[in-house]
């Protein structure tokens, strides 16, 4: 979807939105995962968007801007392709 056509539109907040921290498992391969832990941002002034970054235990921590629509996907069915793909946790 074109970012003009979407229906997220930018609003002013009256408070800061806190972030959100997640333990992850970045996949290595089909069956090697890593944990790792994520800081998810969200900025009401970009409201299509969330700021995540992972944090390493050695070097910099990368950070990613991911669509909001590709994690609200990823909560119920396979979602993204290429380095981005996410899907719903399994029970542990």
């Amino acid at each position: 979807m074109h970012r003009d056509q979407s229906p997220l539109k930018a609003r002013p907040a009256s408070e800061p939105v806190p972030p959100l921290f997640l333990d992850l498992d970045q996949m290595l391969d089909e069956f090697t995962p890593l944990p790792i832990r994520a800081e998810f941002r969200f900025d009401p002034n970009m409201p299509a968007v969330i700021t995540v970054e992972f944090q390493a235990e050695r070097g910099p921590s990368p950070i990613w801007r991911i669509g909001r629509e590709l994690l609200h996907h990823g909560l119920t069915s396979m979602s993204g392709c290429g380095d981005v793909r996410m899907w719903p946790a399994l029970p542990r």
